[in-house]
């Protein structure tokens, strides 16, 4: 168990620097706050965040909202904080797939799984996997998907989350002229809709 002295201040801006060296401005646009909102926490000047913009920062940095929320009760004060504490990724959970029910908005949901760092550190959402369809990904029953919000398919062969034939499913996109290939069946852009792209699989038997 390590503990860290940080304030508010010090602790966002140390906390953006994990994540790659992330900017204010891109932090900013992450969590859907003004990026002056951002800099003048940093700086010291806003001395009272409400608490819809500190737990949509903590959402940002993937923290919990707690430790955001400690801090944030005396900005200008060295707190001590557990690291321990800060090696959880949390993600919005929607649900299973495959499902024939439309996949919950963003917006909407509340319910968050924390994961240690060292199993995933990217992906809005995660999914549980429902079944053996994709036993030939190497992906099976109970295991976990994060997936990338992305209406699109970038790159032919993408694992991709959509919606087919009234089922939301993850299936690898082939697409060749303005058609897509989903196993041994073609379908049109209209007879498909993308709602993101896997970017990271998590084995229930490493949990």
């Amino acid at each position: 168990m390590v503990k860290q002295k940080v304030t508010l201040a010090s602790f966002i801006a140390s906390q953006r620097e994990k994540l790659g060296t992330m900017s204010q401005v891109e932090l900013a646009k992450k969590c859907g706050v003004p990026a002056g909102t951002i800099a003048s926490i940093e700086s010291g000047y806003a001395k009272s965040p409400r608490p819809v913009t500190l737990k949509k920062i903590a959402e940002g940095l993937s923290v919990p909202t707690e430790i955001i929320f400690k801090l944030a009760s005396n900005p200008e004060k060295e707190m001590i904080i557990d690291t321990d504490d800060l090696n959880i990724f949390k993600i919005k959970y929607l649900g299973n797939i495959p499902t024939t029910n439309t996949l919950k908005s963003l917006d909407n949901v509340e319910e968050q799984i924390p994961f240690p760092v060292d199993f995933i550190e990217e992906g809005d959402f995660i999914l549980t996997v429902s079944g053996e369809s994709l036993a030939d990904e190497d992906i099976y029953d109970g295991d976990y998907i994060a997936i990338n919000k992305q209406d699109f398919l970038k790159r032919s062969g993408d694992l991709m989350l959509c919606e087919i034939d009234n089922v939301v499913t993850l299936r690898r996109i082939y697409k060749s002229d303005e058609k897509f290939k989903v196993k041994d069946k073609i379908y049109t852009k209209d007879e498909i809709s993308f709602l993101g792209k896997a970017c990271t699989s998590i084995s229930r038997r490493n949990l």
